[in-house]
């Protein structure tokens, strides 16, 4: 019996930042608009997360 290894290797399309949310500061309690874009060569729907201290911001309009 020989044995017969095989090795499969998938591409997938990665996202691309097309444009990075540039550094801001903020009194606080005041207002901070960021944006942030992204494309893929894939026809997958891409989404984008925001995060501080690590943690996913749930609500786009509120304060953090």
């Amino acid at each position: 019996m020989t044995a017969v290894s095989a090795c499969v290797t998938v591409n997938y399309a990665k996202p691309v930042v097309t444009r990075e949310p540039m550094s801001q500061k903020a009194l606080r309690f005041g207002n901070v608009t960021m944006v942030c874009e992204a494309a893929s060569s894939s026809d997958s729907t891409l989404s984008i997360s925001w995060k501080k201290e690590n943690e996913v911001l749930t609500y786009v309009n509120a304060v953090y």
